[in-house]
């Protein structure tokens, strides 16, 4: 995960951040547990992690905010939306997905205290998952 595109802030806040499910953890990173990868092989399709775990960002400002654990709760795009289990600085920290209907480059999945609002922590491009990539 990195800065958001054309943010002139960070350079790459979350390099390195994990994401697993816990049934995902990550560098920043979010990643899926070894049982959940062999489930979705076997099955041939992702299956939708309840809650995530996201670990690993260094970041001063950005790790403490989107570091943590994460229940899905709605979706967006086709995709699933997950909810930080508290709120940061009385904010609302949701991991979400956006496609391309705003340009290929606002395209991935965002962290950010609303699903489609301008401000921002972190942002990966990957777009062909159902879920969170994990690094």
């Amino acid at each position: 995960y990195s800065a958001p595109p054309g943010s002139g802030g960070y350079s790459a806040p979350c390099r390195g951040a994990m994401v697993s499910d816990y049934g995902y953890t990550g560098k920043s990173s979010v990643h899926h547990s070894q049982a959940a990868i062999a489930t979705m092989q076997q099955s041939g399709s992702e299956q939708l992690p309840e809650g995530l775990s996201v670990m690993g960002c260094q970041h001063g400002t950005v790790g403490p905010i989107v570091c943590g654990d994460f229940t899905r709760s709605t979706s967006n795009h086709g995709k699933p939306v997950y909810k930080k289990g508290s709120p940061v600085n009385g904010l609302d920290v949701m991991l979400y997905f956006w496609d391309d209907r705003d340009g290929a480059s606002f395209s991935g999945w965002w962290f950010g205290p609303k699903v489609g609002g301008d401000q921002v922590w972190a942002y990966h491009p990957q777009k062909d998952s159902l879920v969170p990539p994990t690094t």
